[in-house]
């Protein structure tokens, strides 16, 4: 199940929603997403780019299956802790600033980093061209 939210008012409800597996909360003005998001553990893929966050919430640790997020263009300073301990997360793009990358490989081994055009596109196996 697919689901692309066009107005932030949604946000708050989406942990209700058990079975989705694809999420577009792109370009909405979030400052914060709901501490409870973590409880859609079927998601695979979640899209954030265009908004204003600078964290996420602890509780997607839970979300196990996520093996893509774009987090592109927000407010970040570096990659979210949370991200780093999910086990099948293979994707991470985001664009807008660069994390100290050399930090992210000494965190998380499992993690490999590649900067282009100012992008930079981390994954887990087989380099990819990942489209944003």
């Amino acid at each position: 199940v697919r689901l692309k939210v066009e107005h932030e008012a949604i946000v708050s409800d989406l942990p209700r929603l058990q079975r989705l597996r694809v999420l577009y909360l792109n370009k909405l003005s979030l400052r914060l997403l709901p501490s409870d998001l973590g409880e859609l553990t079927e998601l695979e893929e979640l899209y954030l780019w265009g908004n204003e966050l600078t964290e996420l919430p602890d509780s997607m640790s839970k979300m196990t299956k996520l093996w893509k997020i774009n987090i592109s263009k927000n407010q970040f300073t570096d990659l979210p802790e949370v991200l780093l301990g999910l086990p099948n997360l293979r994707e991470i793009c985001f664009r807008g600033y660069e994390p100290d990358i050399d930090s992210l490989r000494l965190r998380n081994a499992q993690f490999v980093a590649r900067l282009e055009a100012g992008e930079v596109v981390i994954w887990n196996g087989k380099p990819k061209t990942v489209a944003v």
